[in-house]
């Protein structure tokens, strides 16, 4: 009996210049509802999660200006909502922040 073999996809991220390997990751903590592990080429990894609570992000920029200070977040946090992979908490494109192009659906930052 032969099983069909499972398709091999690969979701890569060019974000300003900088290309991240994204990979699902299994969450860890009974808030998070789904988290995106972002990989540089140089191996520096970052976790995106979108949990009860909101967006994270494990890089400093999260952690030092946006965490507990507003829901926009951080470059990773804009970018993995741009593509649906976290939740946008419902708001349509003509919601979205100032830094959004919202005709084409990515950053202008």
């Amino acid at each position: 009996m032969r099983f069909p073999i499972a398709p091999v996809a690969r979701l890569t991220l060019h974000l300003n210049g900088t290309l991240y390997e994204v990979r699902p990751v299994d969450a860890q903590a009974s808030d998070v509802i789904k988290a995106w592990q972002l990989r540089k080429a140089d191996g520096t990894t970052y976790v995106v999660a979108d949990t009860t609570y909101g967006a994270t992000c494990e890089c400093a920029s999260f952690v030092f200006r946006h965490d507990g200070r507003d829901s926009v977040g951080c470059k990773h946090v804009r970018a993995c909502r741009q593509l649906g992979l976290i939740d946008d908490n419902g708001a349509s494109p003509h919601t979205w922040p100032s830094w959004t192009d919202t005709h084409a659906f990515a950053s202008r930052s």
